[in-house]
Formats: structure tokens, sequence, C-alpha cells
């Protein structure tokens, strides 16, 4: 059993109030649409499951009422007698209401792919035919014109100063190194990485020494340790060591 209204002047199914309205049998100003409207969403919210069939009837006779209503209350300009404008019958305003969707269903159709479109560039070319349409954006330009936006653009960058170590000339290379940690071999079995540049402030004479240490590694004149992670290397002579002279 489906919903029953129950008005002050009615009682029964919102199908058998819209015929005795459309029939002039019960007027349509003793009859209070939200209430109508209030006690149908009160009687879905006790329901356990929503009947969709009879939640879009209700919806359907609901529209039809507020059309009656609203042609009641809203006189137009010619004065037309309401009695006799023909009323819409249930099927023509389901037909209306299907309509309604149809339009509302390809509009969000439209709007769906516009978005997914916005996500993909165009990998072809334009069509012959499109590109006839196309303006020439590049006609009015000229070189003058484009020279003096290129000066602009010359103006406004900030140039970022070159920082010093790219200017501080280095004081040892690679092969002074690698000599001088010959000449401490040559006393000494092994030493670490901290005491060869304990007296070095430049991180680019640190660097350097690194770098002779493994030119060193490379051509198999020492061995390589470290005492743990991040500890300090140690560096080995290799028996084939060539010391100098």
């Amino acid at each position: 059993m489906g919903y029953r209204l129950t008005l002050e002047r009615f009682q029964g199914p919102i199908e058998l109030l819209v015929e005795l309205i459309q029939q002039q049998t019960l007027d349509i100003y003793q009859i209070s649409i939200s209430q109508i409207a209030n006690g149908f969403l009160s009687y879905l919210e006790h329901l356990a499951e929503a009947d969709l069939n009879e939640i879009s009837s209700f919806a359907l006779y609901a529209s039809l009422l507020m059309e009656l209503k609203s042609r009641s209350l809203l006189p137009s300009e010619n004065q037309v007698d309401h009695e006799e404008e023909e009323p819409l019958s249930p099927e023509e305003l389901f037909l209306r209401m299907v309509e309604y969707r149809q339009f509302r269903k390809a509009v969000r159709y439209l709007e769906q792919h516009a978005e997914q479109e916005k996500c993909f560039g165009r990998q072809a070319e334009l069509e012959e035919r499109f590109v006839k349409i196309r303006p020439d954006f590049l006609a009015s330009v000229r070189k003058e014109d484009l020279a003096l936006i290129l000066l602009s653009l010359e103006g406004r960058r900030v140039r970022e100063p070159l920082p010093m170590i790219y200017l501080t000339p280095l004081f040892k290379n690679v092969e002074e190194e690698i000599f001088r940690i010959k000449e401490e071999l040559k006393e000494r079995l092994n030493l670490s990485f901290r005491e060869l540049t304990q007296n070095y402030s430049d991180k680019m004479d640190i660097i350097v020494t690194f770098l002779a240490i493994l030119e060193l590694y490379k051509r198999g004149d020492i061995l390589i340790d470290q005492i743990g992670t991040f500890g300090d290397i140690i560096i080995s002579r290799a028996e084939q060591l060539s010391l100098p002279a």
C-alpha cells in the first residue's frame, strides 16, 4: 500500500487528489502543497527501503499540483478564464519531465567531455577546412616590435651574482697533490684523509686532495679503507707504489 495523504479536507492517494482538483470537485486553494511535501518526506524517513517508483510517481503528481496552483494564483495578462484552460494530464506532465531529463543528461554529457578534453593536447594538425578559418596572428606583427619586446625582457631579467667559488683561482692541482701524498707515504705506511687536509681551510683544496686520492686508487698505487659509515678515510701504500725519488 502506497503513501496516503492526510489533510484537513482530503484523505487518500495523491492521484485521487489531483483528479478531484482537475474535475473542480475540490478547491485547490484549500490544499497546502508544502504540507503534502513535508508529509511525504516524513513518510520516507521512516521507510526501511525507498521505492523509486513511488517517489517518482509522487514527484510527478506533486509537480502537476504546483502547476495547477500557480495557474490559479497568477492570472494571465489576457485574463483568460482558467475554467476554459485544459489542465495538463499526468501523461503530458510526464512527457515534459522526460524531455527535461533528456536535456539535463545531454548537458551533463557535454560538460563531462569538455572537462576531459582539457587534459589532452591536440596531437594532430588542423584539418584543411579549419586552417583557412584560422586568423593569421602574426599578420600585424613587425620585426621591430619583436626586437623591442626582447629588449624589454632583457631589462627585466634579474642577474644573479656569480658565487666567488667560480672566480677564486686554484692554487693547487691534482698532480701536485698526488706528488704530496706520495711523499707522505714515503715515510709512513698509512695516513688519514683528515691528516692530509687538516691545514686546508679552502673547500676547493680539500676537493683537489680527494680527487688526487681517487686518481692514486685508480692507478693502483694506494689502498683505501674507511672506519665505519661517515668515518675517516685511511690511505695505505700498495706494494707497487712508485715512490718519488
